[in-house]
């Protein structure tokens, strides 16, 4: 059985990524994301919402699968794919969990 706080990882995870990917659509400021992803994993994010991310062209982004895996008591890996039109893409990370702050994203890839 997982820890109390890994069993929350799945619910934080997709909310999470369902956060950034409106963030890089540019359907939400960054600034939102405030408190669900560390400062360094914030700058990269805004740095998509304000860049010309290419695949945006594409249309917008949607979940398709997402997977967690504990790797401690307290952190977790996760990835996804989502879809843009007809292309897959993927996207890859770590959360983890403190008594003060909840769940966190602290290391965020996108592809």
């Amino acid at each position: 059985m997982l820890e109390p706080q890994l069993a929350g990882a799945d619910v934080f995870w997709n909310r999470s990524l369902r956060l950034v990917l409106e963030t890089v659509d540019r359907r939400r400021n960054p600034r939102q994301l405030k408190g669900v992803l560390t400062p360094s994993v914030l700058e990269v994010v805004a740095r998509l919402y304000t860049s010309e991310f290419s695949a945006r062209k594409l249309g917008g982004a949607a979940v398709h699968r997402t997977h967690v895996q504990a790797v401690s008591k307290s952190t977790a890996e996760v990835c996804a794919t989502y879809t843009r039109g007809t292309q897959t893409f993927a996207v890859a990370g770590r959360i983890d969990h403190t008594d003060g702050t909840g769940w966190t994203v602290t290391a965020l890839h996108v592809v």
